[in-house]
């Protein structure tokens, strides 16, 4: 926390230095883009609604108010944010029975490990009877003969850019980890699933199965 209030303070510092010499002929002062960056990155991942400053003039006074608010944040409740995060943007829909999500990802120090399309390991008495793979993502369809159980199988590409609505109507429904990642899931009989994101891809186990079966093929993918 110290270190990164100290960070956040020499980059405030630098653009007061410079506002010092543009104020004395000036009202105005135009953001730099390292100055702007890191407010943004503190906007976004705190929660608060994103709002981007872009190279908005502002009058000598809103400026300042503006970096002695965040200095003051910083201080009372100083957060480090230097890691990746993966923002689940949600919002309830009593409407249509589902939970609506957009995302939003931060990986200021590039630790994202693309390991690109792949498919879970098939379970014991399952066969792959389709699949299908284009730019978009990849999907798998499993079948057990033995019981006629079906195992359906996503794995789509670019989280940053899409929607997507979740069935959260039954009880069942709630929010878990897979793979040390945030994701949901539902225990409904007959309507079981799995759903997470890595940050670079939003992947979806579902099927007729037991949930048991779905936790297993995720864990293969580790």
């Amino acid at each position: 926390m110290r270190n990164y209030f100290k960070a956040m303070t020499s980059v405030y510092e630098e653009e007061i230095a410079m506002m010092e010499s543009e104020l004395s002929h000036s009202e105005k002062h135009i953001f730099s883009t390292r100055f702007e960056k890191r407010l943004n990155i503190w906007n976004k991942i705190s929660r608060r609604n994103h709002i981007s400053i872009g190279r908005i003039r502002l009058t000598r006074l809103a400026a300042c108010i503006l970096i002695a608010a965040t200095i003051l944040v910083l201080a009372g409740c100083g957060v480090l944010i230097s890691k990746l995060v993966v923002q689940w943007n949600e919002m309830n829909n009593p409407v249509n029975g589902t939970l609506d999500v957009t995302f939003d990802i931060d990986d200021p120090n590039n630790e994202l490990e693309d390991k690109g399309l792949r498919k879970p390991k098939t379970p014991d008495g399952y066969a792959i009877v389709d699949e299908f793979q284009d730019t978009a993502g990849i999907s798998v369809e499993y079948q057990n003969n033995n019981d006629n159980t079906a195992i359906s199988y996503f794995q789509d590409i670019g989280v940053d850019t899409m929607g997507l609505s979740i069935n959260n109507s039954d009880k069942e429904f709630q929010e878990t980890m897979v793979n040390g990642w945030k994701g949901y899931m539902s225990n409904k009989k007959g309507d079981v699933f799995l759903i997470w994101s890595d940050g670079l891809y939003l992947y979806s186990l579902a099927g007729d199965c037991s949930i048991d079966i779905l936790w297993q093929m995720a864990a293969d993918m580790e």
